[in-house]
């Protein structure tokens, strides 16, 4: 079905769905329970779940927090996330989503129980190897290091790599796992266009909903390539850098006018969050420059 991989390859232009695209992918609650059974197995005993605020973290002295995909029940919180770049800050990003959605069980009480948080599981769908050992699904705990025994369930993290599939293909993705597996149900992850996800996807059902979500999209701006993925983050990068570089030119200003009317370095490092040395650079600069 795929031209050779190595030429997309080369071109810089594998391309996956885009964050829109998962969102509208998702909003059929079929799909969505299909993935999320198969990913779990037997982890939850009642699978009727319920869609959950996207908004786990709206207090205003905190970051903002929108997770992508989540559900829930009485037995726990599910987030699914969908993973372009890998990265620190993407997996710490993820890693407070977790911890959000525990803390925010704890509500004050008399009759609030420890005992009663239910599960978290954070789903990942990246469009990487998380661990490089070319599996296609990794689940993690908190576990003791050497005896790997699991210290407790509540904390639950499955990493899905799609591009496991995209190095397999559809042929072999049917041959190997076959039409019930979460690898083919994912495999839509890995389509590049329309026409493909309509050729991987015949049939009625399950398979029926996933072409029809993917033919009701417009056009073809629903999916996004590896340059494209990298671009956008270097834009990312380049932004945050900017905002961080305009912060600490502002502190610096300020520093300097109360080194100006004599206020001590000791109170100008506490009050602006510079360190000696920073203030000590500026300070050598503006004079140079005087």
């Amino acid at each position: 079905m795929r031209k050779s991989n190595t030429a997309v390859k080369e071109k810089c232009q594998k391309k996956y769905l885009t964050d829109r695209a998962v969102s509208q992918l998702f909003k059929n609650k079929e799909y969505l329970l299909a993935v999320i059974k198969k990913t779990l197995g037997d982890e939850l005993k009642d699978y009727n779940l319920q869609n959950m605020d996207i908004r786990i973290n709206t207090t205003e002295s905190y970051k903002d927090s929108r997770i992508d995909v989540g559900v829930e029940n009485s037995e726990a919180k599910i987030d699914i996330e969908i993973n372009y770049n890998e990265s620190n800050e993407t997996e710490y990003k993820n890693l407070t989503y977790i911890c959000q959605l525990i803390l925010e069980q704890t509500k004050h009480n008399a009759s609030y129980k420890y005992k009663n948080i239910r599960k978290v599981y954070q789903i990942n769908i990246n469009n990487y190897d998380v661990f490089k050992e070319n599996k296609f699904i990794y689940k993690s705990r908190i576990m003791e290091e050497d005896l790997h025994k699991v210290r407790n369930n509540l904390i639950n993290i499955y990493d899905i790599n799609i591009d496991f599939l995209y190095e397999k293909g559809y042929n072999k993705v049917i041959k190997e796992y076959g039409k019930n597996s979460l690898e083919y149900i994912l495999y839509v992850f890995a389509c590049e266009d329309k026409e493909e996800v309509n050729k991987a996807y015949k049939g009625e059902g399950l398979m029926s909903k996933i072409r029809d979500a993917i033919n009701s999209w417009e056009d073809d701006n629903f999916w996004i390539s590896r340059e494209e993925i990298i671009k956008l983050s270097f834009k990312e990068e380049a932004e945050r850098l900017a905002i961080e570089k305009g912060l600490k030119q502002g502190k610096t200003e300020v520093a300097l006018n109360l080194y100006e009317e004599g206020t001590g370095i000791d109170l100008i490092l506490k009050a602006t969050g510079l360190t000696k040395s920073e203030f000590e650079e500026a300070l050598k600069e503006k004079q140079a420059n005087e």
